[in-house]
């Protein structure tokens, strides 16, 4: 059974925090219902917290006398710690991958079954692409539980998706892996109503619900399935431009990955993607140091005549004499 993992630690981080609680007070502040509420605190039941559970009009929930509670964290406060000790935070923070591994294991054994649980299904199931180590996580997506465990046991998906275009579609997904870059959250996974590799935004995921049927995951490289999608997002202005003289590897180094896809040809590279702003795509496009030639579209070359104006104005600017 799916639940919020965020919303059981918020049970528990109430009733240390305000004592005895009825559960209609504890539903409004999650803002659910009375039986959700007595749902997790079952679980957290379950994960070894002794809450007692007392009826009438002096009972609800309560942790025992002197209880000292586990160390708690919250879904955000979690993935920061992954972030920081499996994902490409480990570097920031000097360590290698099997001290990273090492400190995880230690605070994790002080962590409440939830969050633990939590962590170890984060670990190999999301990808954090993010090259340093950011000030906030940001808020984590409510199906994020559903996912990694779905990706952990293999799991066939049925979804509703919210697309950019604003159609809304029922898919049977085999959920790969979860992406963080750039402040977002993408599934990887192959879509059965399209039969093939798809990428999907978590925020635009209305509905999750984990199938019987289980799957083989297949080798995929899932930052760039991500990044390749960006790159093909459809904005105003799909163009093609050609790239000479200049190596496929050197190219990939100069342009990001987000910007374009790459296509080898006889003549050279085309660059094909899409673009909301033709100065910002001139700007790249002359940061790539070689020869290009625009297949479309033709107001692309305005753009770029502006912005070579623009330098020579200031390349003929005289020096200041003071």
């Amino acid at each position: 059974m799916y639940y919020s993992t965020s919303r059981v630690l918020a049970v528990l981080d109430l009733l240390q925090t305000h004592g005895r609680m009825r559960g209609e007070d504890i539903a409004a502040r999650l803002e659910v219902d009375t039986r959700t509420v007595r749902r997790y605190v079952l679980i957290l039941r379950e994960r070894g917290i002794p809450v007692e559970m007392k009826r009438g009009r002096a009972g609800g929930y309560a942790l025992p006398a002197g209880y000292r509670q586990p160390l708690a964290l919250t879904k955000e406060e979690a993935l920061a710690l992954t972030y920081g000790l499996l994902g490409t935070g480990q570097h920031a923070l000097g360590l290698d991958q099997r001290d990273a591994a090492r400190t995880l294991k230690k605070v994790t054994r002080v962590l409440p079954s939830a969050t633990r649980d939590l962590i170890t299904a984060l670990d190999g199931a999301v990808t954090f692409a993010t090259p340093s180590l950011p000030r906030a996580m940001g808020t984590a997506p409510e199906c994020l539980d559903a996912l990694v465990q779905a990706i952990h046991a293999r799991h066939r998906l049925r979804i509703r998706y919210h697309a950019q275009t604003g159609d809304v579609t029922e898919r049977e997904v085999d959920p790969y892996q979860v992406v963080h870059r750039a402040g977002r959250w993408y599934l990887v996974g192959c879509c059965h109503l399209r039969a093939d590799l798809r990428v999907f935004r978590l925020d635009h995921i209305q509905h999750v619900r984990q199938l019987t049927e289980t799957f083989t995951p297949q080798p995929v490289d899932a930052l760039a399935a991500v990044e390749r999608a960006i790159a093909q997002a459809p904005w105003r202005w799909p163009f093609a431009v050609l790239a000479l003289g200049c190596p496929l590897a050197e190219l990939r180094q100069r342009l990001p990955p987000t910007a374009a896809t790459l296509h080898p040809q006889a003549d050279g590279i085309l660059l094909r993607g899409f673009a909301d702003d033709l100065d910002c795509l001139a700007y790249t496009l002359a940061g790539l140091r070689c020869p290009l030639v625009v297949v479309h579209p033709d107001e692309l070359r305005s753009h770029i005549r502006a912005l070579a104006d623009r330098l020579y104005a200031i390349a003929g600017q005289p020096a200041p004499t003071h």
